[in-house]
């Protein structure tokens, strides 16, 4: 007896897997999304679109492939850059590799895909943690952000073009300098201009100022130069006072002044050189060093792949700043490494609504199976990401900031799990930024990272405040200002149609054709009093009892995968 009635409840369960769930689906967004569902429905049942991000590891290079394939420049974002195929083919295949550093030119990915990075603002000599790192594209945006060289191609002159003029006893070896240093900075000032144009200009840009260096250096008469001293020109471009012996130079003024004798009546007309603003280099901080990066992924099979694009796509001298990891998140960082990391990101895994529904349109006649999603299910993910997210709290240093992401359309696994931590935490532990405010802020701080790149190409002109051309404040709060006070909306919230929840922001394909994409954004603000270990494990279902979660929980883990978020 006991034995059917076992038979009974697995037979059962397996039924209950197998049901057709496509009315609760269509009921509880109708809900949420109330007349636009119909319309949101079709566009997420679409083809998802990538662009290829560019490898800034290998820019020029991979700057150059994406032109060669014919791909169109879509977004320029500080060190990011995004094209799109010009006409649809089809599926997307490999990009190719570099012959001199055997990475990747591009990684497709749906461009949504890059709110969490813009968003977590990684910085060199921070410490990151990518907590569900599967398949790995946003790891290797953080991964630039974190590890490429602050240094630009072209480094600023070694001397002052004009500095040798000061002297009239200086060499020739330090007139060649000079000449070679104003080589090098017209050279500088054409990459720093290709920088500030976008990615079209930096090819064209580099060959015109490897050309333009070559073609100088052959103009340079050595045999002269050595002849004579370095010499400083007048207004006319003629030597007015070089070819004199230094002792006599005050006199020929004087004559000259005077308007008497022969070469007084020759430089009569000239006026002595005015004082010249000499170039000089920028005065910069030392660059700061690398940060660091751990990557982690529960699942083994994700955690290969993961591991495979990271080699792909980061060079192997800068991968002793990586670290590839598979552990449960919740539980290890529970536990351990409190306090560790000044950013932490939670690509949390979900419900994949839009996987759900195309695999149910091509393989299952549009039945979608409880197996694969029910609103039961949805929320068992929630207490997931819940625990996530109290674990990544545990995790970050105190000013440090926390993103969360999902590609879910639904509250309960985007808003409301931030509307739970923070009742959680209590507003003395976390604190949520406005998400649109601190993207604006974001993309601002990402051009002043490009410009800041631009201008350590070009000398600083003393008596003008030690900035650069084009300087500005590098405050948060001033780049907001700024950004919101020229009236232009971002290029980058054009093109993703992003929009404002209680909590965050979400793209919607329906709008943008990107996403969907759900991003929230906090900032620890002091440690969690009484949160210890046992406190941020301890589950908290919702509405559930423990058997039906315990229950549930393994059915669940290959529903929460994102398999289609960025291949």
């Amino acid at each position: 007896m006991k034995a059917s009635k076992q038979s009974h409840a697995r037979g059962h369960r397996a039924k209950s897997k197998q049901q057709d769930n496509s009315k609760e689906f269509d009921k509880y967004y109708n809900s949420v999304y109330g007349s636009r569902w119909p319309s949101l429905r079709e566009a997420l049942l679409k083809p998802t679109v990538h662009a290829a991000l560019a490898n800034t590891f290998i820019r020029p290079a991979a700057t150059a492939a994406c032109v060669d394939a014919g791909l169109v420049p879509l977004l320029s974002l500080g060190p990011m850059c995004a094209y799109l195929r010009s006409k649809p083919a089809g599926s997307y295949p490999p990009p190719p590799l570099d012959p001199a550093s055997a990475l990747r030119m591009w990684y497709w990915l749906d461009l949504a895909s890059v709110l969490p990075v813009l968003l977590l603002q990684p910085r060199r000599s921070h410490s990151a943690l990518d907590m569900c790192a599967a398949p790995g594209g946003k790891s290797v945006l953080i991964a630039q952000h974190l590890l490429v060289p602050a240094a630009p191609l072209l480094a600023p002159p070694l001397a002052p073009p004009l500095a040798a003029a000061a002297t009239p006893t200086a060499s020739a070896e330090q007139s060649e300098a000079a000449v070679g240093s104003g080589t090098a900075d017209k050279a500088a000032q054409s990459y720093s201009q290709s920088l500030r144009q976008g990615p079209a200009a930096e090819v064209e840009a580099g060959m015109t100022a490897a050309t333009a260096v070559r073609a100088e250096a052959t103009d340079v008469d050595t045999t002269a130069v050595a002849a004579r001293p370095a010499v400083a020109n007048g207004e006319d471009g003629d030597t007015s006072w070089g070819e004199l012996h230094p002792g006599v130079v005050d006199a020929a003024r004087e004559r000259a002044d005077a308007g008497g004798g022969t070469e007084s009546q020759h430089t009569s007309h000239r006026k002595p050189p005015p004082p010249m603003s000499l170039a000089v280099p920028p005065t910069l901080p030392p660059p700061l060093p690398p940060g660091k990066l751990v990557c982690n992924e529960p699942d083994r099979p994700r955690l290969q792949r993961l591991q495979r694009v990271l080699e792909e796509y980061v060079p192997v001298s800068t991968r002793a700043n990586l670290e590839a990891l598979n552990y449960q998140g919740h539980a290890y960082w529970g536990r351990n490494q409190a306090c560790c990391y000044d950013r932490v990101l939670v690509d949390a895994p979900c419900s994949s609504d839009r996987h759900v529904l195309q695999q149910a349109a091509s393989a299952q006649r549009g039945v979608i199976a409880a197996a694969d999603w029910s609103l039961a299910g949805c929320k068992r993910i929630a207490d997931e990401q819940l625990q996530l997210c109290l674990a990544a709290l545990r995790a970050l240093r105190v000013g440090g900031r926390l993103v969360y992401s999902t590609c879910s359309i639904a509250p309960l696994q985007n808003d409301d799990v931030i509307e739970r931590l923070i009742r959680r935490c209590g507003p003395g532990v976390v604190s949520v930024l406005p998400a649109m405010e601190a993207l604006r802020g974001a993309v601002a701080a990402e051009e002043d990272v490009q410009a800041g790149l631009a201008e350590k190409a070009e000398p600083v002109m003393l008596g003008n405040g030690g900035k650069g051309q084009g300087g500005r404040s590098i405050e948060d709060g001033e780049r907001v200002k700024e950004a919101e006070g020229n009236g232009e909306e971002p290029e980058v919230m054009k093109v993703l149609k992003a929009e404002a929840t209680r909590h965050g922001l979400i793209c919607l394909p329906d709008r943008g054709a990107w996403g969907p994409m759900y991003v929230a954004v906090m900032e620890k603000v002091g440690e969690m009093q009484g949160m210890g270990v046992a406190a941020v494990l301890r589950p908290q279902p919702t509405g559930m009892s423990d058997g039906e979660e315990d229950e549930g929980s393994e059915e669940e883990e290959g529903d929460r995968g994102k398999e289609g978020q960025e291949e």
